[in-house]
């Protein structure tokens, strides 16, 4: 059924609409009509493809479905939008959903690709930080991609095919949104399925590992803590970033099951570390959304330290700004259960996200950890400097600790040192170590320590 989306309340009601929504049937005619058009006149055919990974809040199966249809209900109406701000007044586009968190939009006839960019550009904008769904916040990523005929497509259900698999190219590799399709792009999308299937494998086959990065003390820089993250050593493409295969570990709906292996791998490390009589140090480890939505995340966490024999105050939880903003309310609830437990809790990554003060001050935690990409320039930056010093005050001043991520440089350390920062994390100190170096650090610190 064809609908218009000019309906939806956000948009101008005396702005002509620029698009509709059309079925697959419609969506193809339309597009290859309008390839049989270009063909004589060397005019080019663009259709963008988006696919969204929105970050909804805990909740009844129920109200999640309409939530999510109403996130995608906007996400549609936001793609026509900001796709058509690019474009001429009264430029015609169409839009389908292929899949339940994807949508194609056929763009204006003779589109370029720099128009296409331009038309990405402005969707990317429209979904940074959080949108209002239902009088919820919400979090979304939308990954992009861009096929044109000439010179790919002989035909619109080809042109479809090739902008998803440019969409899902941007999805998973790093720091992309968007990825303009290219022949070698028709081996990765297989290749992207082996490497899913493998990675169902990885830890029944014991392929994935922790290395850990050592937080220290700013001011004597002794061992406080480890940040435990996890590697994929493949079998034959060797060790594998998290950066590459946490995206697809999460498309997949495999990352909950990876979370809590790392989860119970870095406490045991803990835990063992203590029986050989090192200094007691905290573990930090990830949550991902996915892990922290979960019902039963406070039972889980339970087990993990029953089975390890870990004590709770030498865990760690490092929690997203995104992650608690999704739904704070739900969320107060799940960080003052862990709080109760006797765990630490952080923010990591903080500065990047949308943290209202208001709700910062009612989230039981124990910790800010300032994002790296504001100290890599902390002393070349007066803005990346001026937003450290305000992180490192607002943290004190609600009596929380401060860590500084990404510190790598000597005249990092001593500007966060003047400020009085807590603790220090990056490559300074170490880079992140398999668990055997990181058990010789730990001994030759505290041995630094009893010479001294």
């Amino acid at each position: 059924m064809e609908t218009t989306l000019s309906k939806s309340s956000s948009i101008d009601p005396n702005r002509q609409p620029l698009g509709r929504e059309v079925d697959r049937g419609q969506f193809l005619a339309i597009a290859q009509n309008a390839l049989d058009r270009a063909a004589g006149s060397g005019a080019t055919v663009a259709i963008l493809y988006a696919t969204f990974t929105p970050q909804f809040p805990s909740g009844e199966s129920g109200e999640l479905r309409d939530l999510e249809e109403s996130f995608f209900d906007v996400a549609a109406q936001a793609l026509l939008e900001k796709a058509g701000s690019a474009f001429p007044h009264g430029s015609e586009l169409h839009l389908m959903r292929p899949a339940r968190d994807s949508f194609a939009v056929l763009l204006p006839p003779s589109a370029k690709t720099e128009d296409a960019m331009a038309a990405a550009s402005s969707i990317r904008q429209r979904f940074e930080g959080s949108i209002s769904v239902r009088g919820l916040s919400v979090r979304a990523t939308v990954a992009m991609g861009v096929s044109s005929a000439p010179p790919w497509a002989a035909n619109a259900e080809a042109l479809v095919q090739q902008a998803e698999t440019a969409a899902y190219c941007a999805r998973f590799q790093s720091n992309s949104q968007l990825q303009i399709y290219c022949e070698y792009m028709n081996r990765w999308a297989p290749e992207r399925q082996k490497l899913e299937k493998d990675l169902r494998e990885a830890i029944d086959r014991k392929e994935l590992l922790l290395y850990y990065q050592p937080r220290v003390r700013a001011t004597d820089q002794k061992i406080v803590g480890f940040e435990a993250l996890v590697r994929w050593k493949h079998p034959e493409r060797g060790l594998i970033s998290p950066g590459q295969f946490i995206p697809i570990a999460e498309e997949a709906g495999i990352i909950v099951g990876i979370g809590e292996w790392v989860l119970h791998e870095a406490c045991r490390q803990a835990k063992a570390w203590r029986d050989q009589g090192m200094p007691k140090v905290h573990m930090s480890v990830n949550l991902s959304p996915a892990q922290f939505r979960k019902a039963d995340l406070y039972e889980t966490i339970c087990t993990v330290l029953k089975d390890t024999g870990l004590e709770a105050d030498a865990l760690e939880l490092e929690l997203t700004e995104g992650m608690l903003m999704t739904d704070p309310k739900s969320a107060i609830t799940t960080l003052q259960r862990l709080k109760a437990l006797g765990v630490h809790l952080s923010i990591d990554d903080f500065g990047t996200g949308y943290s209202s003060l208001s709700y910062l001050r009612r989230f039981p935690i124990d910790a800010l950890k300032i994002d790296q990409s504001f100290v890599r320039e902390v002393t070349s930056k007066p803005e990346d400097a001026a937003i450290t010093t305000a992180i490192i005050l607002l943290g004190h001043s609600l009596k929380l600790s401060v860590i500084a991520e990404g510190v790598e440089t000597d005249s990092q350390l001593k500007f966060l040192q003047v400020l009085q920062c807590n603790e220090i994390q990056g490559f300074l100190v170490s880079k992140p170590v398999p668990a055997d170096q990181a058990t010789k650090l730990l001994a030759a610190d505290a041995q630094k320590k009893y010479e001294n």
